[in-house]
């Protein structure tokens, strides 16, 4: 049985986070990545490392990330870090929230060389929480959403610290679906892209 196949609550999730050198794919290099692997709520592998840019790190982002120059000497390239990191991915249905800027600064990485493609289908709990989460939270930012939610983590702009709080999330909105007779993941894409069909 693949990572694809089965009900939401046997599935492997693999949920994404990047810390960037600015907002704009591109024109940014990656300086943090983290992978958390799990099933049913239980870590598989938990993978995380800070990437070396060859390029200054801004201190609008030092100040948001905590992340400085001096912190990223010796740190691998992306070049060394990312084919270890989707090998990691591929054994999981891909997540993340808002993970769409996550893959277009990994996709990026073409530029050097890196034959890396987007996975087949990608969970975005940004897009689920919309469409699930009640009361109405103030936003859909992943600090906002934590704190309403009550969740185990916090997210401070650091990629592992994110992606836990994101898989936290994740199994908080597959909670809610099967509450609303979903059971597959085609039926929470069906959520996330705004054919509820529950």
């Amino acid at each position: 049985m693949g990572a694809f196949d089965g009900q939401l609550t046997s599935l492997i999730w693999a949920v994404l986070d990047v810390e960037t050198t600015g907002f704009v794919p591109g024109h940014a290099a990656l300086i943090e990545l983290a992978v958390v692997l799990s099933t049913r709520r239980r870590y598989l592998g938990v993978y995380s490392t800070l990437i070396s840019p060859d390029r200054h790190v801004p201190s609008v982002i030092s100040g948001l990330t905590g992340i400085t120059d001096s912190m990223l000497i010796g740190a691998p390239s992306a070049a060394d870090v990312l084919p270890i990191m989707f090998g990691v991915i591929r054994l999981g249905v891909a997540a993340g929230h808002h993970p769409v800027f996550d893959w277009q600064h990994l996709q990026q990485v073409k530029s050097a060389g890196l034959s890396l493609s987007t996975p087949v289908c990608v969970v975005d709990t940004l897009k689920l929480a919309r469409k699930l989460v009640a009361p109405v939270p103030a936003n859909y930012r992943l600090g906002t959403l934590s704190a309403h939610l009550g969740l185990r983590h916090q997210p401070n702009h650091r990629a592992l610290p994110d992606a836990l709080t994101t898989t936290d999330l994740l199994y908080y909105l597959i909670d809610i679906a099967q509450t609303r007779g979903v059971s597959d993941l085609q039926g929470l894409l069906r959520i996330q892209s705004g054919h509820l069909g529950v």
